[in-house]
């Protein structure tokens, strides 16, 4: 994991069990600005989830609005052991989130996905890059 984890969006969700009958929930939206060189790909987010047994749970990302001058990837990783404080014994599964900027655009850019776990949960989160 890179040094610079600190500017990097993290998310592990952690769930909680529910009985009885399931819950229609509304989509969570997350806005972040995130700032990149105009050099390369560059990671703006990571996303996992934590079960209440402290195992790893699956996360789906998906692109909902491309970028219009780079592109957003995502790619499976691994954080350090103990990263969940709860869970110390556990090496979170993730999925690592990029932006690659269009050879020689410096500015503005905007890209959304969406992150969905296992257990149904749905988040958007609305990305602004500052390219410089």
């Amino acid at each position: 994991m890179p040094a610079r984890l600190s500017r990097i969006f993290i998310v592990l969700f952690a769930t909680a069990s529910w009985s009885g009958a399931a819950f229609a929930q509304e989509m969570k939206v997350v806005e972040k600005t995130v700032s990149v060189a105009a050099s390369g790909a560059a990671q703006i987010g990571v996303f996992g989830r934590v079960t209440p047994q402290c195992d790893n749970g699956k996360v789906k990302v998906r692109l909902a609005k491309p970028a219009e001058n780079g592109t957003v990837t995502a790619r499976p990783g691994r954080l350090k052991q103990g990263v969940v404080k709860k869970c110390p014994a556990l090496t979170p599964d993730v999925a690592a989130v990029f932006y690659e900027p269009k050879a020689g655009f410096s500015g503005q850019d905007k890209a959304s996905i969406e992150v969905e776990t296992d257990d149904g949960k749905i988040e958007r989160h609305e990305f602004t890059i500052n390219v410089q």
